[in-house]
């Protein structure tokens, strides 16, 4: 399952992935993305967590760049990914580069706890 939610008091847009996740399911995302945008439009931040994450199946990586250019094209400012082991990076570092603008900051994390502080501390 693909769950996407927005936190307005931190202006994150946030992805989970939990279990299994297959191309079907990475569509069914797609199609929903838009209704988690902020209302006001540009400039937020995007939190993918990959920690309840069992697999993924490798058609899913075609949305995953649909989705990187499609927060690209709406204003993300920063991404902040959980990756709690390095073989769940199913090529998001090189992705990035290719979908995402230079000026949007990437940085990956090994916990959700340490996802939060971050965004925390930049809020202030």
């Amino acid at each position: 399952m693909i769950k996407a939610s927005y936190d307005p008091e931190y202006n994150v847009v946030i992805v989970e992935f939990e279990g299994r996740i297959d191309a079907a399911q990475a569509e069914q995302f797609f199609s929903d993305i838009e209704k988690v945008l902020p209302k006001h439009g540009k400039s937020f931040k995007l939190l993918t967590d990959l920690s309840l994450l069992q697999s993924m199946d490798p058609n899913v990586r075609g949305t995953i760049k649909k989705a990187m250019d499609f927060f690209n094209a709406k204003g993300v400012t920063q991404v902040v990914r959980v990756i709690p082991h390095p073989d769940q990076d199913i090529g998001f570092k090189i992705m990035s580069l290719f979908h995402y603008s230079k000026e949007v900051e990437i940085l990956t994390v090994q916990s959700r706890g340490e996802a939060q502080a971050r965004l925390k501390s930049e809020k202030k």
